[in-house]
């Protein structure tokens, strides 16, 4: 019976262990960029396409003014 390999055991062993770190996090962050900030991005392009802020700023003085009176 031979005696077990372990010369290189441990360095093998973190090599292994530091790529499938670095593939876990690549995937992770693709998940990330693709499953939420992209179309959360794209939820605010949606929203602020047809926005009109001077529009609003004008509601928001008008409702201040008429619970002012009263």
């Amino acid at each position: 019976m031979a005696p077990p390999q372990l010369r290189g055991f441990v360095q093998r062993g973190l090599q292994r262990a530091i790529m499938r770190s670095i593939v876990v996090g690549i995937a992770a962050g693709c998940v990330w960029k693709f499953g939420y900030a992209d179309p959360k991005r794209r939820k605010y392009e949606d929203f602020y396409k047809n926005y009109d802020a001077v529009k609003v700023a004008k509601e928001m003085f008008l409702e201040s003014q008429a619970e002012e009176e009263a």
